[in-house]
């Protein structure tokens, strides 16, 4: 699931930022498993469905707004079982330090 997850990531940076709207199903469904999983090495998986939810979001909200907007709700809930809890090892700190990170840009639309 790590290796999916960092191929997930790494695919992102290929896809074309008017065509990734379509694509919304599939990140949306990639990340909330990887969120929910409670196995060893879940906190690595998580950190990385943030930043790859991040770097998706990220793209959609330069050239796509209204599909970040009409998806937010989504998007939020995906992030709550890393802000559910306050982590103390680095990996679940970094997941929830950059999923707040995402919040505050999704309230204050930066790109």
């Amino acid at each position: 699931k790590i290796r999916a997850m960092r191929c997930l990531f790494v695919l992102l940076h290929f896809i074309d930022p008017h065509a990734a709207p379509q694509y919304i199903p599939q990140i949306m469904s990639a990340v909330n498993v990887a969120m929910n999983v409670s196995k060893d090495d879940f906190q690595r998986l998580r950190l990385l469905a943030v930043r790859s939810l991040s770097k998706f979001v990220g793209g959609l909200m330069i050239h796509n707004v209204m599909t970040v907007g009409s998806n937010l709700s989504s998007i939020v809930v995906s992030l709550f079982p890393v802000l559910h809890e306050y982590k103390t090892d680095v990996l679940g700190q970094a997941a929830t330090t950059e999923a707040a990170a995402l919040l505050e840009r999704l309230v204050s639309n930066e790109e």
